[in-house]
């Protein structure tokens, strides 16, 4: 179990304020970024996005095949697909009438699968343009505060399944209609009694229109559902007027799913119309060429330079903005944040940073992670942080790293130090810990050179890594003198509480060398279930490498060259009686209410990103009670913005 530090509750409030991390100053050969970027504004919103969350090809326009003129193969008879095609809200104010009409056709035999979903998105919750990400979906709609349908042609057979109120064990009944709203399936037809053709087992090339009536009544909507087979003629009207309770008028835009599994099928769509209130005010066949301007990603002003890598699904790692991104006019120069995996299933994601150091013996990272899990699909995976060998994988970018699909919450990657942060439970050991509750986990786990050494679950009731904030993380690593490998701490502080947290103190990772030097990368990645995750105000300080900066020994707060029983009195003097009244480096004029990086890379000797009296602890254990050294080490190191007092 983590251990855990509590934040004082002392009368010095004003001394024992958190500090912020500030990766922005640090030495010549830190590596250091805050995603400080410039922000484009958005182009003009295509007329229809298409985002694949599954495997290859995307969705594609075809050409004629039976169809007059163009139509769109919305998945392929390939395993593993998953396409969406999402187009722009075209009205605002709701809607007193809603139809959609739309060509389908499913071919590849009686296995095919999985289907079609048709879906109008709530825009308060996804977006009013095709700039927006639509929301991965499937033949089973549910989608929050929305309307769908579902087109199913394959019977998952099983008591529990999505099919199972319509025939559980007979995989001979492939075909059914389902309705959805709010994230829910509200009635689920089959099509084996209906006057027309199964639809995956129809004649191949069989075109069907479907038709799609929303009329709002007193507490919710009547809807009816009608296809039609163009080739026998024949009308099945599957539902017939039939009641939604809460399917109230909203604002929304139209979008189509289509997924395959372990079977497959192709599933084209053609002659796709809205109609609203009676007005057409969507009519695409895809017979004009799609014009789409590119959005020009946001681009870091300043720090470290790193490398992006998308190896899963769409879309890859961003940088954002937690404000509005400009709508039009001008670029803006805001702060901004590194989402390195989105809230859709399938994600992997990899930032690479350069080298900024030939040294290695002590090396303190600190940045700032957030897990952001909305409850729209589940929670997972997780992120992770890297120190990758230079040797392996070389001084810069990212042609040595992986270039498939990564469990990066497992890095477990040769010639690599990583640190994960999981967030979900296999539920079959293969996690390395015990985890309480199924499908959710909330551990930290130590890996070298391929391997993982180490798990320890945290009780979400204490820190939870997928909390929504971003929580300050340092990792401390001092190589042993005779270099038979490292000692390594973890420390986490929730944002939430201000609580500290310590996976692991001083853990010796025996045979853990780099063979070159080492650079900085983190990684992401969602499954099935997925999460948002975060990197902001990353600095990493590879100690002992000479270059800019004074010679400074850890913790020696009264500046004479060495850690001893003095500099307790002295840290404790301007925490507490105002003697010493100001920190030695940042030019002398700094508190510790507002330190500074140089400061705090003084003489925040337990690595919690602030300075206060569980310091002076720390420094005292050490000296006398055989406890942890200071988190940068014993060795005289540079700072940057330091005096120098001893020599490295």
């Amino acid at each position: 179990m983590s251990s855990r530090r509590s934040r004082l509750g002392l009368a010095c409030a004003a001394a024992c304020l958190s500090l912020a991390i500030g990766p922005t100053s640090g030495r010549a050969d830190d590596t250091v970024q805050d995603f400080k970027s410039t922000f484009y504004p958005a182009p003009p919103p295509a007329r229809y996005r298409i985002d694949k969350y599954g495997s290859d090809p995307a969705s594609s326009v075809q050409e004629q095949d039976g169809w007059s003129g163009n139509y769109l193969r919305l998945t392929q008879a390939v395993n593993s697909q998953g396409n969406v095609l999402s187009f722009n809200q075209t009205q605002t104010g709701g809607f007193t009438d809603l139809q959609i009409e739309f060509d389908f056709r499913i071919d590849n035999g009686p296995d095919g699968a999985d289907g079609v979903g048709v879906a109008y998105i709530d825009s308060a919750t996804y977006g009013t343009d095709t700039n927006t990400l639509a929301p991965n979906f499937s033949e089973e709609p549910n989608l929050a505060g929305s309307f769908g349908v579902g087109f199913d042609t394959f019977n998952n057979g099983s008591a529990d399944g999505p099919d199972s109120d319509i025939d559980p064990a007979d995989a001979s009944v492939p075909d059914s209609v389902s309705l959805h709203f709010n994230g829910a399936k509200v009635a689920n037809v089959s099509l084996a009694t209906s006057d027309i053709p199964m639809i995956e087992t129809a004649a191949p090339g069989t075109v069907f229109h479907a038709t799609i009536h929303v009329a709002p009544v007193e507490g919710g909507s009547n809807v009816t559902v009608s296809i039609y087979d163009t080739v026998g003629g024949a009308t099945a009207v599957v539902y017939d007027g039939f009641f939604v309770a809460g399917l109230s008028p909203y604002d929304g835009r139209l979008a189509f799913a289509g997924r395959t599994g372990g079977a497959s099928a192709n599933a084209d769509l053609d002659n796709i119309v809205v109609t609203l209130n009676g007005n057409a005010v969507l009519n695409e066949d895809f017979e004009a060429p799609l014009d789409v301007e590119p959005a020009q990603p946001a681009q870091p002003v300043g720090g470290t330079p790193f490398t992006l890598v998308k190896l899963g699904s769409d879309p890859g790692p961003t940088i954002l903005t937690e404000g509005e991104p400009p709508q039009g006019g001008d670029p803006v120069v805001t702060e901004g944040f590194l989402r390195v995996a989105t809230e859709v299933p399938s994600q992997s994601g990899l930032a690479a940073f350069d080298k900024t150091a030939d040294t290695t013996q002590s090396i303190r990272a600190k940045f700032q992670l957030r897990g952001l899990d909305t409850g729209q699909v589940g929670r997972a995976d997780g992120a992770s942080f890297m120190l990758i060998d230079t040797a392996v994988y070389g001084d810069t970018g990212a042609d040595q790293l992986p270039t498939v699909y990564t469990p990066f919450e497992e890095p477990n990657l040769a010639g690599a130090f990583g640190v994960g942060f999981d967030t979900f439970n296999s539920n079959d050991g293969t996690d390395g810990v015990d985890e309480p509750e199924p499908n959710i986990g909330n551990h930290v786990s130590l890996h070298w050179n391929g391997q993982r050494l180490a798990a320890v679950h945290i009780d979400r009731t204490e820190l939870d890594l997928a909390n929504g904030m971003f929580n300050d993380v340092t990792i401390q690593l001092d190589q042993a003198e005779d270099l038979s490998g490292y000692t390594v701490t973890v420390t986490i502080e929730d944002a939430t509480d201000g609580s500290v947290h310590v996976p692991f103190d001083a853990m010796f990772i025996e045979g853990m060398k780099f063979d070159g030097a080492a650079r900085v990368a983190f990684g992401a990645r969602t499954g099935g279930a997925a999460d948002d995750y975060d990197i902001d105000n990353v600095s990493v300080n590879f100690g002992g490498g000479g270059g800019e900066g004074g010679g400074q020994l850890p913790g020696d707060m009264n500046q004479d060259g060495k850690l001893d029983i003095s500099d307790a009195p002295a840290l404790l003097g301007h925490l507490f009686l105002g003697t010493f009244p100001l920190l030695p480096c940042q030019g002398g004029d700094r508190t510790a209410v507002d330190p500074g990086p140089a400061n705090l890379s003084l003489l925040d000797s337990n690595g919690d990103a602030k300075i206060d009296l569980s310091d002076v602890v720390r420094n005292l254990n050490f000296l006398f009670l055989g406890g942890q050294a200071p988190v940068l080490g014993t060795a005289c190191v540079r700072i940057v913005d330091c005096p120098d007092v001893c020599t490295p």
